[in-house]
């Protein structure tokens, strides 16, 4: 049996053909139902958490019996679960990266956004790393950082989420 032999390529064609027709949507380049969610609900909670963490470590602070400044109990249960959705939700992102991101990629869909959202889950990945082994000098800028980009990180899914939305209908 012979090789399947694709016609010549015209000048002017290209070499791979269109998948970005409209009311095309290639399989793949949706999140599976349960991706979707998990984003959704580890998002959010992601998004709980650290404002819970925020509000316990900047506004819940009491006073000692000696004036030293005593942090909130929520702190530190806040940032633990912080820490324990954070995995789940790069074990969802590592799955998208899979189909979602390089299909979409290939398909140039909605880069701005989705090249914003690999960015902003880069950089608290690494700012997250960072917390727990930089040097402590450190750690002041880099808080600030994570908790700045992932206050930037729900919009910026949300935008994403109504750019795939309206590309659908």
């Amino acid at each position: 049996m012979s090789p399947q032999r694709h016609p010549p390529i015209q000048p002017g064609t290209h070499a791979r053909p269109h998948h970005h027709r409209v009311g095309v949507v290639a399989v793949g380049l949706r999140p599976k139902r349960w991706q979707r969610w998990a984003v959704y609900l580890l998002a959010g909670l992601l998004f709980a958490t650290g404002i819970a963490w925020l509000a316990a470590h900047y506004l819940l602070v009491s006073q000692g019996p000696f004036g030293e400044q005593q942090p909130s109990a929520v702190e530190p249960w806040a940032l633990r679960l912080h820490g324990v959705v954070a995995y789940g939700f790069v074990f969802i992102f590592g799955s998208m990266s899979v189909a979602h991101i390089a299909l979409g990629w290939r398909l140039r869909r909605h880069l701005v956004s989705g090249i914003a959202m690999t960015a902003l889950c880069a950089v608290l990945a690494g700012s997250a790393v960072l917390l727990y082994y930089a040097p402590e000098d450190w750690h002041g800028v880099v808080s600030a950082v994570h908790w700045c980009v992932g206050l930037a990180l729900l919009p910026v899914l949300l935008a994403h989420i109504v750019a795939a939305a309206g590309k659908a209908r």
